[in-house]
């Protein structure tokens, strides 16, 4: 596993970076021989460094400003309440960003779906696509 790798698992269960200030006393009772490099994520009370091969891990750890909390933007997944098969059940036309989350494209590929004639497009703007078409693209994939 690369450290990107790492990253990106701990920021997708919703641990996040942190940027508080860390006492040196800290760093001296964990023995940390390079507190610079040190990488810091929290997740509640919990803290973890990526800094170096040792992933020290504390809870509620004493030599820590305490984290304030982060509100993030929703996750692309929780901007829609239905589920895909429902959506395309409920509506005749879907927006853009609703037909790509519904076959797990991006916006660009639906664009260029409706462009191949692959989806049904509204002949009038906004862009829209048909429900069905976007369904029967759904199945096809599946």
């Amino acid at each position: 596993m690369s450290l990107i790798d790492d990253v990106l698992k701990l920021v997708h269960s919703g641990w996040r970076a942190f940027r508080g200030e860390v006492q040196d006393e800290a760093y001296e009772r964990l023995g940390c021989r390079r507190p610079r490099s040190a990488s810091w994520f929290v997740r509640g009370r919990h803290f973890l460094c990526l800094g170096c091969t040792r992933r020290c891990a504390l809870y509620d750890p004493t030599g820590f400003q305490l984290p304030l909390p982060a509100a993030f933007p929703p996750e692309a997944e929780s901007r829609f309440t239905l589920h895909p098969s429902e959506l395309v059940r409920v509506k005749a036309w879907l927006r853009v960003e609703e037909a790509a989350w519904c076959l797990n494209v991006s916006p660009r590929q639906v664009y260029k779906l409706a462009a191949e004639g692959v989806l049904e497009r509204h002949p009038e703007s906004p862009v829209r696509l048909s429900a069905e078409s976007v369904r029967r693209e759904m199945e096809r994939v599946e």
